[in-house]
């Protein structure tokens, strides 16, 4: 009986002691899986945490500016245009834009430069240092007429730069002559127009131009009427004197009458005597 009771004592030690590694073990467990673990220890994953930061949202852009109505034209021109910009200036009426193609001024016919196969006419370099003053280097704006590429691979177009219409300042300047060609003929009364004022005001090509004028007309002479002389007037008449009988005036002596040659008769002829019975002529 004494000696069973130290081995029953030295069970419940063992029963204890596994209690106490047991949980040991359930929590040093915990520790890992919530991270507490010792230094260096490994952590087990965990769920991505919910972010508390709101991602920012684009901000609108403002739409592109518009384009403007110029002096010259109304918001509906605008349809069938582009926006472009000279890069270089052949002559008074041909550029050459970004894109590597040259453009033709519609409607006008500047000199030539001696460019582009055109000889060298006069002021044909004041045409083409002219242009470049207007639209060399700047951003211009093209208009379509009908026409989109003529024959020579060039874009014929009308041209706008700072509100001016560059066809008509050409025209109105006196470098190029207003040659509109079917069926790009929207602006001919207006590059018409340019022309007749330029030619008014001697400008360019009109310099030595004279103008033309209505001769003033002389006033109708009257025609001289012819004075009678005195041998045409008729001889004064004598007045009769109060009681005096009316005499017969004397007749005057006209024209005798030409006798005309009165027509001869001629002689009569005698007939022959007729024959007597007999005598006549025997027939056949």
């Amino acid at each position: 009986m004494g000696s069973a009771l130290p081995g029953h004592r030295c069970g419940y030690k063992l029963v204890v002691l596994g209690l106490l590694v047991s949980g040991a073990l359930v929590g040093g467990g915990c520790g890992l899986l919530t991270g507490g673990g010792a230094p260096g220890a490994q952590a087990w994953p965990t769920a991505a945490q919910p972010r508390r930061t709101p991602i920012p949202l684009p901000e609108p852009t403002a739409p592109p500016p518009t384009a403007t109505a110029s002096p010259t034209r109304g918001p509906a021109d605008f349809i069938g245009r582009q926006r472009t910009r000279v890069l270089r200036v052949w002559d008074g009426q041909h550029v050459l834009i970004e894109n590597g193609l040259t453009v033709r001024y519609l409607g006008i016919q500047a000199p030539g430069a001696g460019v582009l196969g055109r000889p060298l006419e006069p002021l044909g370099r004041d045409a083409a240092l002219y242009n470049v003053a207007l639209v060399e280097g700047k951003e211009v704006e093209l208009e379509q007429d009908v026409t989109d590429v003529d024959a020579d691979g060039r874009l014929p177009r009308y041209v706008y730069v700072d509100g001016r219409f560059v066809n008509r300042e050409l025209v109105a300047a006196g470098l190029a002559r207003a040659a509109p060609r079917e069926p790009d003929v929207r602006y001919r009364e207006l590059l018409a127009e340019a022309e007749r004022e330029a030619r008014e005001a001697h400008r360019g090509l009109w310099a030595s131009a004279t103008t033309p004028t209505r001769a003033p007309t002389a006033p109708p002479r009257p025609l001289p009427t012819a004075t009678p002389t005195a041998s045409a007037l008729p001889p004064p008449t004598a007045t009769p004197a109060p009681g005096a009988r009316p005499t017969t005036p004397p007749a005057t002596a006209g024209p005798s009458p030409v006798r005309l040659p009165q027509p001869r008769t001629p002689p009569p002829t005698s007939a022959p005597p007729a024959p007597r019975f007999g005598e006549e002529p025997l027939r056949g």
